[in-house]
């Protein structure tokens, strides 16, 4: 589930991808006469397409052609895998090579195997999600953090930690990150409390420099958090407000000490919250309660 979220996020940004090699395809060739021809034709249409290559075992993907005769007309169908087939009337014998060298063409351009394994078809999005995910390389961060935030009625405080998962490839960075927070203060009449603060982030980050020992790097997230803010009234303990908010962040920070089996991240995250915090059962908070993150993290 988490790989599943770096995926997404990865969407966010561009990158570079290499090239591959030629997808690995099975041929199934048919035809109600003189078949070993057929296939043989089939065979060299093939080799005018270096994106697949024709294997005996081993196959990615299947291609299967036919042709035959029915009700008085003679047909060629072409089909990669379970996709949509194409299919051409044949009129005259000469109609055979022009009518399967166009059918190849459009399944194979359209095999889903080969689009998905080709970088270079995908846009400049889809090509940094795909980079990340096969050639990345994942970092586990242990991070220590303060919370400085608004309660509605006074500024808040809160100390926590955080774990994160991060998989990146040369500038990008995509992370999904669990962290709790809390502040044992007594509580003051007037004031609140943020007790509790806790959820998670993903985000993706741009890194100035891809092989620096030392580089700066900036990015957006989201994050989805539970805070439950404490408080008293008229000298008496009020009903606790809780809250579920979902927030746009921005994080900064520098990473250092890259070149060794560790780095160690000084980082500073902002989330701005889409609505206000409002509980109807608690009178405590009924205002924006915007929330910031500074802290240090090591990286494995």
């Amino acid at each position: 589930m988490m790989r599943r979220a770096l995926a997404t996020v990865t969407l966010l940004a561009l990158a570079h991808a290499p090239a591959r090699a030629a997808t690995p395809l099975c041929l199934d060739a048919r035809a109600d006469a003189d078949a070993e021809n057929f296939r043989k034709l089939v065979e060299d249409e093939l080799a005018h397409h270096p994106s697949h290559q024709l294997v005996a075992t081993g196959c990615a993907s299947r291609l299967t052609v036919e042709l035959f005769s029915v009700a008085g007309g003679r047909y060629l169908t072409a089909r990669v895998n379970q996709e949509v087939p194409v299919r051409f009337s044949i009129k005259a014998p000469h109609d055979v090579e022009e009518k399967l060298s166009e059918g190849l063409r459009q399944v194979l351009k359209h095999d889903p195997v080969y689009l998905a394994e080709d970088l270079s078809r995908m846009n400049a999005v889809w090509r940094a999600g795909a980079n990340v995910v096969r050639h990345g390389t994942n970092r586990y961060r242990l991070e220590l953090f303060e919370v400085m935030g608004s309660g509605g009625r006074n500024a808040v405080f809160a100390s926590g930690a955080a774990f994160t998962v991060a998989r990146g490839i040369d500038h990008l960075q995509v992370f999904a990150r669990l962290e709790a927070a809390g502040s044992p203060s007594s509580l003051r009449d007037g004031a609140v409390v943020l007790r509790v603060l806790a959820g998670g982030d993903l985000g993706v980050l741009w890194e100035v420099s891809a092989r620096a020992n030392t580089t700066f790097y900036v990015g957006p997230g989201v994050g989805l958090h539970y805070a439950r803010f404490e408080g008293t009234q008229n000298g008496a303990a009020a009903t606790p407000a809780n809250a579920v908010l979902f927030s746009v962040a921005l994080r900064a920070g520098v990473r250092a000490l890259r070149f060794y089996g560790f780095d160690v991240d000084l980082f500073a995250q902002v989330h701005l919250p889409l609505y206000k915090t409002n509980d109807p059962d608690s009178p405590l908070v009924d205002a924006y309660t915007p929330y910031a993150m500074a802290g240090v993290g090591v990286g494995f």
